[in-house]
């Protein structure tokens, strides 16, 4: 019958566990910054994408408002008062009284 003699396994002395320790955190600090990272970039792709639902929403409500205003004078005429009341930067305002589609080139004041 043969015995076979277990090769006892060499213990890592302290300072040898102290580096792979230093190592392992160094490693889970670079670990939490990647998913930290991550995170961030999730909340940006989510904030970007409903911007650009909301961009694509107002564009296509003013779209058919506008094909609404060149069909229909009473909706031209109902929208082109309510306007001005929405609108607060002069420069808006000067430009949507300057559109003939909205005033026709009439000087209404808000």
């Amino acid at each position: 019958m043969e015995t076979t003699i277990e090769k006892k396994e060499r213990l890592p002395n302290r300072s040898e566990l102290l580096a792979r320790k230093k190592t392992h955190a160094e490693r889970l600090e670079q670990i939490e910054a990647q998913l930290k990272r991550l995170d961030e970039m999730e909340v940006q792709n989510a904030i970007k994408k409903s911007r650009a639902a909301d961009t694509r929403l107002k564009i296509l409500a003013g779209a058919f408002l506008l094909d609404s205003m060149k069909r229909c004078e009473s909706t031209r005429t109902h929208f082109a008062r309510l306007i001005l009341d929405f609108h607060g930067r002069q420069t808006d305002l000067d430009f949507l009284r300057a559109h003939p589609l909205f005033f026709d080139g009439e000087k209404n004041e808000g």
